[in-house]
């Protein structure tokens, strides 16, 4: 799931620059194969997307 990775964070604020950088304005998804802990850890991996977009 994203962020529970320590690379996540390069990751992902380098894909988000991307999007930023041709004016991307739509929605963004993400699969992931967790199939136990999923509720429980979907807020802390928004939260951390969130952040990341935030930085890029």
């Amino acid at each position: 799931m994203p962020g529970q990775e320590s690379e996540d964070a390069r990751l992902f604020a380098d894909g988000f620059k991307g999007l930023k950088a041709i004016g991307y304005q739509g929605f963004c998804s993400y699969e992931c194969g967790m199939f136990t802990g999923f509720c429980e850890n979907l807020p802390m991996s928004m939260a951390f997307l969130r952040q990341q977009w935030d930085l890029a």
